[in-house]
């Protein structure tokens, strides 16, 4: 038997749906255990994953998305989908091939599916959904400015490497060292000499293949997991500061805003 062509359109039990300023919204649910089949979207989309886990296998890549993710999903790139043993809730929605246009034209977005979260994209994800349920007159015109934002912090995620200059293993090992240590004080020369190559070579490196400099990376990764203690813990602001980190809990929130544009406190309550 052949095997059956890939179908087009959305999947799941879609809850609720509404067009806000050209952009489709569709609030999706999908149960544990499910596997969707071989399909792809007529439209580019953005995919906020309010709660659950799933993955997506595309032919050239498979995204792994959890709460607080945003993805990107070209139109009419062929994917499945299987989730989890608690399901997914998530928010899909469809962009006008004009916006894609104009936004491709300030940016490399949009050349494959990616997925990120953390930081100020998480939070981002967070304010779409809540504009989306509870709008106003007002929702239009934030919700327009929110998918830019998004568009923008998406463009900072390197989504391809030159074929010709892939990652080194010596790179690839340094990396695996930061994700390791990152709530320690580390240093560039002792990543550098860990990996046997100059720290201006290591830097330099980086900044090529991951699309940031080792600073903000380390930041970022104490941020991401900042976020997840706020969100599934009860632990207190100093005592996350102290695990993550960070000089003590002013510090702490400082960067916390600074990267997410909201304070600890105000993203917890969120998250509750």
């Amino acid at each position: 038997m052949r095997p059956a062509p890939p179908s087009s359109g959305h999947h799941g039990r879609i809850t609720k749906i509404r067009t806000i300023v050209g952009f489709k919204f569709f609030e999706t649910r999908y149960e544990s255990g499910t596997s969707l089949p071989l399909h792809f979207h007529d439209r580019a989309c953005l995919c906020v994953v309010v709660s659950g886990t799933f993955r997506e296998a595309f032919p050239r890549r498979t995204l792994e998305l959890n709460p607080r993710t945003i993805a990107f999903r070209p139109a009419g790139e062929w994917h499945r989908d299987s989730f989890g043993s608690v399901g997914a809730h998530c928010l899909v929605i469809e962009l006008p091939g004009g916006w894609v246009d104009r936004v491709r034209c300030c940016g490399r977005l949009f050349d494959g599916p990616i997925c990120a979260k953390g930081g100020q994209l998480s939070w981002l994800g967070i304010r779409l959904y809540n504009e989306y349920k509870d709008s106003d007159e007002i929702a239009p015109l934030v919700i327009e400015g929110l998918l830019l934002e998004i568009a923008g912090e998406l463009s900072r995620f390197p989504q391809k490497l030159d074929p010709e200059h892939p990652v080194p293993r010596w790179l690839a090992r340094a990396r695996e060292a930061i994700h390791a240590q990152f709530t320690r004080s580390l240093r560039l020369q002792e990543l550098a000499d860990s990996a046997g190559v100059h720290p201006v070579h290591l830097a330099r490196e980086f900044h090529r293949c991951y699309g940031s400099t080792v600073g903000k990376y380390v930041r970022k990764l104490r941020i991401e997991a900042a976020c997840e203690r706020l969100a599934c813990s009860n632990s207190s602001l100093a005592e996350i500061a102290l695990n993550m980190g960070f000089a003590d809990q002013a510090h702490f929130s400082r960067t916390f805003r600074m990267v997410t544009g909201v304070s600890p406190r105000r993203y917890r309550l969120q998250q509750r």
